[in-house]
């Protein structure tokens, strides 16, 4: 006799535990995984953008420094809005299909660097911890774009003696070199 196995009700399905946190966590582990290794911008700006809402959620509730596409003391009366909207607009027609389906988004991949430093300084601060790929990922930016970091941050890590060497790498090295050094600080502590 041959036994059909059927499919799983849904109140049989294995179920994940997933808080908000973990989820933007998952996200932007995943959004920056992507990143280093040059995958497709699109995907990595749905997955970061989807953690950054979240992250912007949490940090709204309990009272954060503003984030990106929040209303900031930095920004003029009056353009509050035409920043925040300029902040989501690709994201929101990534993930809106029925909104304006003829037209074309002029997406910036650049743009993703940004949102995922903003979301890693956010998960730090919401979590109050750091992680291996979180770190990853901010060092090589400083090293990259340090005109965006504090002169105290820069000078911080300028004095490692890996600075010079690691900051010559590309970013697909750079994350093959310096994750598993930066995970055996985390196992170590």
């Amino acid at each position: 006799m041959t036994s059909t196995k059927r499919p799983p009700k849904p109140n049989e399905l294995r179920k994940l535990a997933i808080t908000k946190l973990d989820a933007a966590r998952r996200q932007l582990e995943m959004a920056i995984t992507l990143w280093f290794h040059d995958a497709d911008p699109v995907s990595v700006h749905t997955l970061v953008m989807a953690a950054h809402g979240i992250l912007r959620a949490l940090n709204k509730k309990r009272g954060g420094q503003p984030m990106l596409g929040d209303p900031s003391p930095y920004i003029r009366p009056g353009f509050e809005k035409l920043v925040a909207d300029m902040f989501v607009k690709s994201s929101n027609f990534f993930k809106h299909g029925a909104k304006d389906p003829l037209t074309t988004d002029y997406f910036a991949p650049e743009s993703n660097q940004y949102a995922i430093l903003d979301a890693c300084q956010a998960f730090r601060v919401q979590a109050q911890e750091e992680r291996p790929l979180i770190r990853t990922f901010t060092f090589y930016l400083a090293f990259h774009e340090p005109r965006v970091f504090t002169k105290e941050f820069l000078d911080s890590i300028q004095q490692e003696p890996f600075f010079s060497d690691m900051k010559q790498l590309s970013k697909r090295k750079f994350f093959a070199v310096w994750l598993p050094q930066v995970s055996r600080y985390f196992v170590d502590r």
